[in-house]
């Protein structure tokens, strides 16, 4: 069996002004490539003085402006004509296509061989896993003693944060499937509320179920909104209705340190968004209220600061009246005509939110929410 293993010369001095440069770029759009991979560009810029070029949505900044990047050609040219650096990079070439080029071969004369014709000449490790483009808690991680690409962030802590949990109920008893499960679970909520028409009779001693206090609330409102007329005191509260059930893990994620959370978002660009009648329906209704809005945010994936959400909520109804009936009257329903209000309240409410910095948003792609669902 053959296993390459390259290990670098941590202290050589062109590795020290790479890593650096990457330390540097932090902040700016060369930070959205693989640290490996911009490496290479900073190495090829220098040699070859190509200067790589950035897809142009890369290049705008949360106004939606260009980014002018720093010219660094004249800094890795000098890097690159160090005769030390030369001599280095032509002896890591020579070695890896030795390495190469012995890896085939023997890789050729191993699959012809009779003992490994039905098996691969490698097996796989647990000491090294690649993240790359994932967002990440502690209980994430496995075995692993090297790690590729991860963003790590904070768990939900309970003694900083108390979340309540809003249930949309249109039965008596629907919500009963998610109650009844609700201690077996992992979950960050402190308090339920149970939304239900005025006309629905409940007597169920939820105290049975769960020890989570549970708290119904008849609707004064149209059921569409429940997000602005639900009843909560905790500083935060996430949504769902009684035909989901919560997740075996909800888990929330916060920055370290400033503890805000992250919060999933699906781009408004015509792959993601505009193709499809309704998402793009949102976009223009919500940009209504803020001309550059640029992310749609689904209701379910939103974690609420009730103090943002009244205000926003007020200022809501104040501009398109008690029930959203001004903001899609040319509709002949607003709860269905008008697709998707809670998601289009919750992609309005995310900029006030962002603006006073309690969000933090990332990108659905980045996120890989489909493998950690809240709900089900």
């Amino acid at each position: 069996m053959l296993t390459l293993l390259v290990i670098p010369d941590t202290s050589h001095p062109l590795l020290e002004r790479l890593t650096g440069q990457l330390e540097v770029e932090a902040p700016c759009p060369y930070n959205s490539i693989p640290y490996d991979y911009r490496m290479s560009q900073m190495w090829v810029e220098g040699t070859l003085g190509i200067v790589p070029e950035l897809a142009p949505k890369i290049m705008l900044n949360e106004e939606g402006e260009n980014i002018t990047l720093s010219n660094n050609l004249a800094m890795f040219t000098k890097w690159a004509n160090s005769e030390c650096y030369r001599q280095c990079a032509m002896l890591i070439t020579y070695l890896l296509s030795i390495l190469i080029s012995v890896t085939c071969c023997l890789v050729n004369f191993i699959n012809a061989s009779t003992g490994w014709k039905d098996e691969e000449p490698y097996r796989f490790t647990k000491a090294i896993h690649n993240y790359a483009a994932t967002n990440l808690i502690p209980r994430h991680l496995g075995p692993e003693y090297v790690i590729h690409g991860a963003k790590l962030y904070s768990p939900w802590d309970p003694a900083r944060t108390e979340i309540t949990l809003v249930i949309s109920e249109w039965f008596f008893d629907r919500s009963l499937n998610l109650i009844k499960i609700l201690d077996n679970k992992d979950h960050p909520f402190n308090k339920v509320i149970v939304m239900i028409p005025p006309s629905i009779s409940n007597s169920h001693d939820y105290s049975k179920y769960t020890s989570v206090p549970v708290s119904l609330q008849f609707r004064d409102t149209p059921d569409f909104m429940d997000l602005c007329s639900a009843e909560v005191t905790t500083e935060w509260f996430m949504i769902t209705n009684s035909y989901h059930l919560v997740s075996r893990h909800v888990d929330l994620m916060f920055t370290p340190g400033k503890f805000a959370p992250v919060i999933p978002f699906t781009p408004a660009t015509y792959p993601f968004c505009l193709k499809f009648p309704y998402c793009k329906e949102i976009i223009h209704l919500a940009q209504r209220w803020s001309p550059k809005h640029s992310k749609v945010v689904l209701d379910m994936d939103m974690l609420y600061n009730t103090k943002e959400r009244n205000a926003f909520c007020k200022e809501w109804t104040d501009r398109n009246g008690e029930h959203g009936e001004d903001l899609c009257k040319c509709q002949s329903s607003v709860g269905s005509e008008c697709s998707s209000y809670n998601i289009l309240l919750t992609t309005c409410l995310i900029y006030r939110c962002e603006a006073s910095a309690c969000e933090i948003c990332t990108s659905r792609g980045f996120y890989h929410r489909s493998k950690r669902p809240y709900w089900k």
